[in-house]
């Protein structure tokens, strides 16, 4: 269910789709230690490194009025300190969709599918 906003001048409509994204660059865009957002496929259960135009589909969003809860599946970088890692990405992606949207993020849930060596990154 999209987020609504009403205003003086009519009613601001933010979908689940537009905050994936916001939430998913925003993980991508400063947070150390993370390669990229990762996709679980149904049949197999593989983790796979999603390109960055599809980096929505590694975040689920969840909205009840102007709560967002959200989870992101990431993909680390081995050698680098994972819990660290994570709680980048929390504080980056909670203060741009709050910034972005106006809405309150109430949860962040990140899970690390799998992890990639220097090497395997480029």
């Amino acid at each position: 269910m999209p987020a609504k906003q009403i205003n003086r001048y009519g009613d601001v409509v933010i979908t689940e789709d537009v905050i994936a994204k916001i939430a998913g660059n925003a993980a991508l865009a400063n947070s150390v230690g993370i390669v990229g957002l990762a996709s679980r496929s149904k049949a197999d259960e593989l983790a796979t490194l999603l390109k960055k135009s599809a980096v929505a589909n590694g975040v689920k969003v969840s909205i009840n009025g102007s709560k967002v809860k959200l989870e992101i599946h990431v993909i680390g970088r081995y050698g680098v300190n994972i819990a660290s890692s994570c709680e980048s990405v929390i504080e980056q992606v909670k203060y741009a969709v709050e910034q972005s949207t106006g809405l309150d993020v109430v949860s962040i849930i990140v899970t690390v599918e799998s992890l990639m060596a220097d090497e395997d990154c480029e």
